[in-house]
């Protein structure tokens, strides 16, 4: 039912009127012009999260609500790193988190990518492989398909000379979790012959020599714009 007022306009009051043309309004939320000079005003969806910043999106659509500095698609929104220095080894066949090589990351957006990359300095016996894999949550990621029988589906295998070397070995992959919840990316390994060490940062024999040398490995993921 329209109703007069004091100022003998409808309610809710027009935008001719020098109203809103709006009954009610979203707490807190931003205010943009309508779609023609008498069409009500429009509301930017949702009120953002502390620290997001609004972002134009041209003329003909609402602005939206981004992470500070997430510039547009394919930009960098957020980096995290963690570096492992000390020597770890498993004798194990089945795979096991490597201690340290984790990042948990929270995306702002459902629509962000995690693009995950590193090294893994990696030793063991003669002729000894070592395989690893990239695991987001308890899920393994950037694997192979179609193992049978004993063969796993993993992310890389290394195949170790003699026990007095140790090598790098390199990954990345560009992963979609779809989720603005807290993210755990991490690294496993295993030995591919039970009994026989797998070894990160440092050669199997840990001699004391310059081939004894202790090494590094780092996991490193990047929240990219979708």
């Amino acid at each position: 039912m329209t109703t007069q007022n004091a100022t003998n306009t409808s309610n809710p009051i027009t935008v001719a009127q020098g109203g809103t043309n709006d009954s009610s309004l979203t707490s807190y939320s931003i205010l943009c012009g309508g779609t023609t000079s008498t069409a009500a005003l429009q509301n930017v969806s949702s009120v953002g999260t502390s620290g997001q910043v609004l972002t134009s999106n041209g003329a003909s659509a609402l602005p939206t609500w981004e992470a500070a500095g997430g510039g547009g698609a394919g930009s960098v929104i957020n980096t995290l790193s963690t570096t492992i220095t000390t020597r770890i080894s498993t004798t194990s066949t089945t795979m096991s988190d490597i201690t340290g090589m984790s990042v948990t990351i929270t995306p702002t957006s459902s629509s962000s990518k995690i693009f995950i990359w590193g090294h893994l300095s990696i030793g063991s016996v003669a002729l000894i492989n070592v395989v690893f894999q990239v695991v987001r949550g308890s899920t393994p990621i950037c694997v192979g398909t179609g193992a049978t029988g004993a063969q796993l589906n993993v992310t890389g295998l290394a195949g170790i000379v003699n026990a007095n070397t140790f090598l790098s070995a390199h990954f990345n992959y560009l992963d979609s979790p779809a989720t603005t919840s807290s993210t755990t990316y991490k690294l496993q390994f295993a030995s591919c012959n039970s009994g026989f060490a797998a070894v990160i940062n440092q050669n199997q024999s840990n001699d004391n020599a310059l081939e004894g040398s202790v090494g590094t490995s780092t996991i490193t993921v990047m929240e990219i714009h979708g």
